[in-house]
């Protein structure tokens, strides 16, 4: 299958950031941060309906219905050649799946699992395989999804790694990769549930120099607004593990996981340990996955294009005690961060919120009269998560919570694609009391 279009900022990007700072300092002295990206101005990435539509031309194999069971023939090989033992392995609903994920990240190889956990411990078990280490040393990074600190939390409590922690998004981190030479380093592009944007070209190229793998859960940003494996190949560094948790805002209602690399050796032992310990794609699932795949680039745009809106709103009317964190409202070094690596806006923002008690639950019950308070993004329905209560729960130490910035107060949004952005622009205004 010929690639899809290349991976490309566009002058768009430029255009809409100049335009940015130059607004006029009355309107600026309105903002509590500088102002976000125009939504006329924003070109949209196709990245993945690129994808789909590349398959399609080849003999449309998303059109058809696949077995929502595993009990047939069994494929004569994976990805790279390597012997399947089960259907279920390699069935033809999850080879479809793995198609448009490797074309929509721009990656060599790609493998699905059952959910985005499976695939953080499968990419974890290759990169430790890969090193010969038995008890690798792992950076992560200080804020990360609650469900990936918790497992490497627990590794290491298990003394299966050496686990330190890491700021990614520091001027310094490329020096400080290089002092503590690690055999893994762990982070997302844009963090969960504070939006962070790591400093990606640094990281990498220092994880390079040391021969370091890097995980990114890339889960905030899939197919939209960055491309890790892209910018790992502008620095000549191959050792990257792009890991998706497919949400139901990508699949519109089926959760699953992948990982996306270009190191052939990493690739095999994925395979191989999807092999040995399970966690395939099922065969139902991934029907379903498929299903939602026909309509998630338009999906997709109404979420971006309602989150710009709902954020464009906050930044010119803020509220005492709230900030808003999204890379398209953040100032100083995490603007510069969002502009060099973001190519899109990831379709979720956050409220840090320092608010007196009923202050706070007044806004929480405000909240869940139009977000559903859930940990997964939908992609119908606006989510919320309490980070402290909910996707960061089992975070136990509280020195720790505060170091990751999930203490209390943290409320991650996602618009979902169920209401026009006028829409939910009114029922947040209506929330806010404006």
């Amino acid at each position: 299958m010929a690639p899809p279009q290349s991976f490309d900022k566009g002058a768009e990007l430029d255009t809409l950031h100049r335009s940015a700072s130059n607004s006029d300092d009355t309107h600026m002295s309105r903002l509590a941060s500088p102002p976000i990206t125009s939504l006329a101005a924003l070109s949209f990435d196709e990245r993945v309906g690129n994808a789909l539509q590349s398959n399609i031309q080849e003999g449309d194999p998303l059109g058809g219905r696949y077995p929502r069971g595993a009990s047939y023939l069994l494929p004569k090989s994976g990805d790279g050649g390597e012997t399947q033992d089960y259907g279920r392995q390699g069935h033809e609903g999850g080879k479809h799946v793995e198609q448009v994920l490797r074309a929509g990240e721009l990656g060599e190889h790609c493998y699905a699992f059952s959910d985005g956990m499976r695939a953080i411990a499968a990419a974890t078990t290759a990169a430790t395989k890969l090193s010969g280490n038995e008890r690798p040393t792992v950076l992560l990074h200080r804020s990360v999804y609650g469900g990936t600190h918790r497992f490497f939390s627990e590794e290491h409590q298990e003394k299966h790694i050496s686990l330190e922690t890491i700021d990614l998004t520091d001027p310094n981190v490329g020096e400080e990769i290089r002092r503590r030479k690690p055999t893994l380093i762990v982070g997302e592009p844009v963090t969960n549930p504070l939006l962070d944007v790591i400093d990606l070209k640094p990281a990498m190229e220092a994880a390079r120099d040391v021969g370091a793998t890097m995980i990114l859960d890339n889960t905030l940003t899939t197919g939209r607004a960055c491309v890790p494996l892209h910018i790992a190949r502008e620095v000549g560094y191959d050792k990257l593990l792009d890991v998706l948790s497919l949400t139901k805002a990508y699949t519109a209602g089926t959760l699953s996981g992948a990982v996306v690399t270009d190191n052939a050796e990493l690739a095999k032992l994925l395979f191989e340990d999807r092999r040995r310990k399970g966690g395939a794609l099922p065969a139902d699932s991934a029907a379903s996955v498929l299903e939602g795949f026909k309509d998630m680039d338009a999906r997709l745009e109404r979420m971006v294009q309602t989150t710009m809106t709902v954020l464009e709103y906050l930044s010119i009317n803020p509220v005492d005690g709230i900030e808003v964190l999204h890379p398209f409202v953040a100032r100083g070094r995490q603007r510069e961060l969002a502009h060099r690596y973001l190519v899109n806006c990831p379709a979720v923002f956050t409220l840090r919120c320092h608010l007196p008690d009923d202050r706070y639950q007044s806004l929480l019950n405000g909240l869940s009269t139009v977000f559903l308070r859930a940990n997964s993004f939908n992609g119908h329905y606006p989510m919320m998560s309490e980070s402290s209560t909910q996707s960061h729960a089992s975070v136990k130490d509280a020195q720790a919570k505060k170091d990751a910035g999930v203490e209390g107060g943290i409320i991650r949004l996602s618009a979902g694609s169920v209401f026009a952005p006028k829409t939910l622009l009114n029922k947040v205004r209506s929330i806010f009391g404006a």
